[in-house]
This record gives structure tokens, C-alpha cells and sequence, in this order.
């Protein structure tokens, strides 16, 4: 049962001008980028929503849990859909945002409630001496 596999396959015009070697290339680039800049969104925002969720303030107390539990709540596939085609159609300016920020937004999202729950559960591990000496 012995196969051999072609690799010059990946070397072969893919009919665009590209290789199918740069072709996965260009794709891994596109992949790291977006990983890169939404876990950016996801670190500012889930530590700003981690704070907001420990202030003594009952609002922010609201808002940091609302959106913890909004982008949590909602599976990753949904938000991905919700951001590429229906919210540009409710928002005519975001029409003219290219999809590549609007997937980065939502990739973001979602893993900041995620860091959020995180920075929430570090603050609240901490005793309260050490909370009124910081």
C-alpha cells in the first residue's frame, strides 16, 4: 500500500499567476494577521471590561457584564456572519470598511469576554488588603 505523493503539485500554476505554494503562503499570512490584530482588540477591550466588572459603579458594573455576556453568549460563527453582512447593511458606513477589520472586530470581540471573565476572576482573587494597598 505504498503511495507516493507529488509535490510538485505546489509548484504548479493555480491559473491566477500564483503557485499553489505562494497561494497557501499569501493564506498564512492573511491567518496570522488576523490573529494577531484581533487578539490586539481582544486584550484592550477584555481588560477594560474585566475592570469595568470589579468598579464599585453599578453602570459600568452593567455595561462590562452586558457585553461579557453578549459576545460569550453568541457562538463565534454567528458573530463572524452578524459582522460581515448584517451589520454593514444596518450601518451604511460601515459598508466601506473592508471585511478583513470587520472579521478582526469580531474575532475580537468574542475573545475579549473571554479575557474579560479572566482579568475579572484575577482582581476578585486578590485579597481585600491588598486591594486597598494597590
Amino acid at each position: 500500500m505504498g503511495r507516493t505523493w507529488d509535490w510538485q503539485v505546489f509548484l504548479q500554476d493555480t491559473g491566477g499567476g500564483q503557485t499553489y505554494l505562494q497561494w497557501l503562503m499569501s493564506a498564512w499570512g492573511w491567518t496570522l494577521s488576523v490573529s494577531a490584530l484581533a487578539l490586539v482588540v481582544a486584550l484592550g477591550v477584555g481588560s477594560l471590561m474585566g475592570i469595568l466588572r470589579t468598579v464599585p459603579s453599578r453602570g459600568l458594573q452593567f455595561l462590562g457584564n452586558a457585553w461579557t455576556e453578549l459576545f460569550r453568549n453568541i457562538p463565534l460563527l454567528v458573530q463572524i456572519f452578524l459582522w460581515y453582512h448584517v451589520i454593514p447593511a444596518l450601518m451604511p458606513p460601515l459598508q466601506k470598511v473592508p471585511s478583513f477589520i470587520l472579521v478582526v472586530l469580531a474575532l475580537g470581540f468574542f475573545t475579549s469576554a473571554r479575557i474579560s471573565e479572566q482579568v475579572k476572576a484575577g482582581i476578585q482573587s486578590l485579597p481585600r488588603g491588598q486591594g486597598y494597598a494597590g
